[in-house]
């Protein structure tokens, strides 16, 4: 059925015109919010890598994902990640964004959508609903991490925080996490944003989490800035009785405005601390997301739910 569908409709073997593009935000039920991601579905044989990345570079969303379907090997699905500089090997929110546009686009009568990829192996995405959303559940492994002494941590990440000292930091992979006691240090924090700029490969992801308070609403700030006097900000807000943690992530000093991938490490570090396998998370970047995360402790599996929205949809004509 997918063959034939995107065969007729989508695309024409041969050539790269025809190519569907759509426009998601991810993480979030409402446009303008969550992290948007573009979503382009099309054959393998039409576009190169090197395409590939010329098509993510003028879309210039955080991630650009291609969804190819493969005409020699029939049904096989391959999905690719695009920033507009470079491939990656997984991505949390373009995966939900993909999966939004499969599920109310491609085919939508089918609840699991399993698919390869280039670097991460085989993904599967299962639809829900519940309450009246439509959640789409991705599984992803664990990325645990390992506490390190305040004293070894370098100081432009440990000072990353204009005013804040941590309670404690871990290392995972190429991953600081800074945990704080307050989550109003992280949602109100002021980002040393030039000195993670330059951290070398092995450590150009930042996240600051903190636990979220039992009760209230609030609306915060954000900032990220290279002066801790800066006065630029924006408003996020959430609703902090439903959350158990909150948290924001940098890469080499961007924001990234709601990360799946981070809570594969943000996840096991917070189910371990609140003795729970069921966490709701809260992004607190300037658009803000939502995501929730059940983790299989025997089977080394976290899943990670959430909703996303249509911005736009259209053709590609190159």
């Amino acid at each position: 059925y997918f063959r034939s569908m995107l065969g007729r409709t989508y695309c024409a073997p041969g050539g790269i015109t025809g190519l569907k593009i759509w426009q998601v935000d991810a993480f979030t039920s409402s446009v303008f919010s969550g992290n948007p991601a573009a979503v382009i579905s099309g054959h393998e044989q039409q576009v190169t890598d090197a395409m590939m990345q010329k098509i993510a570079a003028e879309t210039n969303m955080p991630i650009t994902t291609f969804f190819l379907y493969d005409d020699i090997h029939f049904n096989y699905v391959v999905v690719k990640w695009f920033t507009p500089t470079a491939e990656i090997p997984l991505c949390g929110h373009g995966t939900l964004a993909l999966a939004h546009v499969y599920f109310t686009e491609l085919a939508t009568t089918s609840k699991v959508l399993k698919f390869n990829t280039a670097r991460s192996g085989f993904i599967t995405v299962e639809r829900n609903e519940t309450l009246g959303l439509r959640y789409y559940r991705m599984n992803f492994p664990f990325i645990s991490s390992i506490e390190s002494d305040l004293s070894a941590v370098p100081p432009h990440i440990l000072n990353a925080v204009a005013g804040h000292t941590p309670i404690s930091a871990h290392r995972a992979k190429n991953t600081w996490m800074l945990v704080y006691s307050d989550e109003r240090i992280v949602k109100n924090a002021t980002i040393f944003a030039v000195a993670l700029s330059k951290c070398p490969p092995d450590e150009n992801r930042l996240i600051i989490t903190a636990q979220a308070t039992s009760t209230s609403t609030s609306t915060t700030t954000a900032t990220t800035s290279a002066d801790p006097d800066s006065a630029s900000s924006d408003a996020s807000t959430s609703n902090n009785s439903a959350n158990d943690f909150v948290s924001r992530v940098f890469h080499f000093g961007l924001e990234d405005a709601v990360c799946g991938s981070a809570h594969c490490t943000l996840a096991p570090y917070w189910s371990n601390q609140l003795g729970k396998t069921d966490l709701t998370a809260y992004q607190a970047s300037s658009r803000g997301g939502t995501l929730h995360l059940q983790l299989d402790t025997d089977g080394n599996k976290l899943y990670i739910s959430g909703t996303a929205v249509t911005f736009s949809s259209g053709s590609m004509n190159i």
